[in-house]
């Protein structure tokens, strides 16, 4: 019985696709096949979720397995960047495996946030395998009320 790997570069669609057909695939097709299509030389893309409050962003990323020790989290531009690696298999351990379908080695993710953030004010937590950052939006970016004076 042969061994499947996906996620790790053993696919028809190895190698690098570039960014316009990535987008155009994951339109079309979804983040699930899409994620395979573009996964290569071992690298996969964490899925995350944006969600916008009043006063912040929050983004969380489905990193299960992750050591946090091995995430780095970074502001740039106006984009998040998270990347890192997830403990691979030893050949020994890896010969005993059927079917291995969990995404392994290094990882990356950029994310446009859709407004201006507080850099000095942003938080990263990790815990039962979500990595959740919090990015405090500018001041002049957050929702105030306003009251209505009467004359």
């Amino acid at each position: 019985m042969s061994r499947q790997e996906y996620g790790t570069g053993n696919t028809p669609w190895s190698g690098e696709i570039p960014q316009e057909v990535e987008r155009f695939l994951e339109s079309i097709l979804g983040r699930a096949l899409g994620g395979v299509l573009r996964t290569g030389g071992g690298k996969y893309v964490p899925t995350c979720d944006l969600k916008e409050t009043d006063q912040t962003y929050e983004v969380y990323f489905d990193l299960p397995g992750v050591d946090p020790s091995q995430i780095r989290v970074e502001m740039h531009e106006g984009k998040l960047l998270v990347a890192g690696s997830r403990k691979t298999f030893d050949e020994q351990e890896r010969a005993s495996y059927h079917r291995i379908e969990r995404p392994f080695g290094e990882f990356y993710r950029v994310v446009q946030v859709p407004g201006e953030v507080d850099i000095d004010n942003v938080e990263a937590q990790y815990r039962d395998g979500v990595l959740q950052v919090t990015l405090a939006k500018a001041p002049q970016y957050r929702a105030r009320k306003i009251d209505i004076r009467t004359s």
